[in-house]
């Protein structure tokens, strides 16, 4: 196994970085495509709510499911993991065009929160492939470029996001196929973008499921504080 590792160019590494790329790309477009969808249908007045639910929404399930997706990075092959969550994240995706085109505010950020429950179960699986994927002297950059890809992905997802609002405001009726294309598209290559990472035995295939998630999380909260 250690034999294979290689350095950044390796095909598994490249894997790793494709997938973190497009997964936080789909995060930020969606965020940025709904956030100005519901604030049309609701009105101005709830500007600043759709902005701060939007965050909370996303951003809590990243802190309520860590024993799960520790588990699951564990329990499973990395690279099954990952391959299941980026087809996750394209039926979630197309269930979010659904909830645009229902005129559902609720169901847009609901299929948000799913999508925050979906990265967060990715998110070990994706990190722990790396020290499976290089070398040992190059974990630490490798950790570098996955940091800036999300960071990309950010910044690019954001923009991308706003500019399909403007194709599709006020209510994204307008060239869905347009959104619905670049986003599922997007999740689809990043399903592919796993295929590239080596399959490797499941780290600890005999782990049982946390009985208690919530308390192992606020546990891991006082041991951080």
């Amino acid at each position: 196994m250690r034999g294979r590792r290689k350095g950044l160019s390796s095909k598994g590494f490249v894997g790793i970085v494709a997938t973190q790329f497009l997964t936080s790309f789909d995060d930020n477009a969606y965020r940025w495509l709904i956030t100005p969808i519901g604030i049309a249908i609701l009105g101005k007045t709830w500007d600043s709510t759709a902005l701060s639910v939007g965050l909370a929404v996303f951003v809590i399930p990243y802190i309520v499911l860590v024993s799960p997706a520790g588990y699951l990075a564990d329990r499973f092959p990395k690279r099954s993991v990952m391959s299941a969550c980026m087809l996750l994240q394209a039926v979630i995706l197309g269930a979010g065009v659904g909830a645009i085109l229902l005129g559902s505010v609720g169901g847009m950020f609901g299929t948000l929160a799913v999508m925050g429950v979906q990265g967060a179960l990715l998110s070990p699986a994706k990190s722990g492939a790396i020290p499976e994927s290089v070398s040992e002297d190059r974990v630490s950059a490798a950790n570098g470029v996955c940091g800036l890809a999300s960071v990309a992905a950010a910044v690019v997802g954001t923009v991308t996001g706003n500019e399909l609002y403007v194709v599709s405001k006020p209510h994204g009726h307008a060239h869905w196929l347009v959104y619905a294309a670049v986003m599922i598209g997007a999740a689809l290559l990043g399903w592919a973008a796993t295929r590239l990472v080596g399959h490797q035995h499941a780290a600890d295939p005999k782990r049982a499921f946390p009985r208690n998630p919530f308390k192992d999380t606020l546990e891991d909260l006082q041991r951080l504080w």
